[in-house]
C-alpha cells in the first residue's frame, strides 16, 4: 500500500517539517485511500444487490 500511495498519489515528497507532521500526512493519505477502496466496494455491492432485486421481481 505504501508503494501505491507514493506512485499514484504523489507522496514521494512530503512538504512538512518533522516526523509528527509527516506521520499525520501519511495517516490522512492512508485513510483516504482506504475510504476510496471501501466506497468502490460498497457501490459495487449496492449495484449488484439492486440488480438481483430487479431480476427477482
Amino acid at each position: 500500500m505504501f508503494g501505491s500511495l507514493i506512485h499514484h498519489y504523489g507522496l514521494s515528497k512530503i512538504n512538512v517539517l518533522g516526523k509528527a507532521a509527516a506521520h499525520k500526512v501519511m495517516l490522512m493519505a492512508v485513510t483516504c485511500f482506504n475510504l476510496k477502496k471501501y466506497l468502490k466496494t460498497f457501490k459495487r455491492k449496492l449495484t449488484n444487490g439492486a440488480a438481483m432485486e430487479t431480476m427477482g421481481h
